[in-house]
């Protein structure tokens, strides 16, 4: 995107007007205007008994056709395939991070809507193929995620990564089971919108994250998560905040 050319979301009222949602950063002037229409994204409910529900629905599913979880390094080794090694800048990890927490209220306080949590991908394979080293992790974040009220959320980016192995190995039973879990209305999906391709571009140039990483952060940045859940080695920030599971 040029430096002349900004992207802002807007309401077109019934009289044919579009009422924009912030003031634009441009100098007055002639400017050309595409107008594309946004559906309404869905609320998520809060998280409660219906998504542990869900969760233990899943796994019983899964115990009676004998389902055996990959193993952390076959899950880490399938992400690593698909989306190659992500270069190890601890310093711009922990400056990212930063980014998501002053999205936060100021002084560190929260205000009448509950803080996004927003999902990494192996926190999401670790639930949901129920890993016995993780899942206990992950099911205790959310447990206390639920006692405060937060909600969850995860990236289309995430959706993605997770359907590939099910989609290559044929395994519609675990294909449902990912199906089942981003289909909660519990978890808000963070679409990709033109900004987080911008912000992720930004990421990539600037950090040197891989593609994907720089994805879902821009996702949770743009969306204002408060939180980015993962337990991904590959980032040591991760150990000093409390994005790791």
């Amino acid at each position: 995107m040029s430096l002349n050319e900004t992207v802002i979301e807007g309401t077109l009222k019934p009289d044919g007007t579009l009422e924009l949602d912030e003031k634009p950063k441009l100098s007055p002037g002639r400017v050309t205007v595409v107008l594309r229409q946004e559906t309404k994204a869905k609320k998520p409910q809060p998280l409660g008994d219906d998504f542990f529900r869900m969760l233990e629905e899943i796994w019983a599913g899964q115990k009676a056709r004998g389902h055996v979880p990959r193993r952390v390094a076959e899950v880490q080794a399938a992400r690593r395939a698909l989306r190659g090694e992500m270069e190890d800048e601890v310093e711009a990890a922990m400056r990212l991070q930063e980014e998501c927490r002053h999205r936060r209220p100021a002084g560190g306080q929260r205000d009448e809507h509950a803080m996004i949590v927003c999902l990494n991908t192996n926190t999401v394979i670790y639930c949901v193929e129920r890993d016995p080293v993780w899942e206990p992790k992950v099911d205790a974040r959310f447990k206390a995620f639920a006692a405060a009220g937060d909600t969850l959320a995860a990236s289309d980016a995430a959706r993605l990564e997770c359907l590939v192995g099910p989609f290559q190995s044929g395994d519609a039973a675990v294909l449902a089971d990912y199906k089942k879990f981003f289909a909660s209305p519990a978890l808000q999906m963070l679409s990709v919108t033109p900004a987080i391709w911008e912000r992720a571009a930004q990421i990539r140039a600037r950090y040197k994250f891989q593609a994907m990483d720089s994805i879902h952060l821009a996702s949770a940045i743009e969306h204002g998560c408060g939180l980015f859940l993962t337990q991904t080695p590959n980032w040591p920030a991760a150990r000093e905040s409390q994005s790791k599971c």
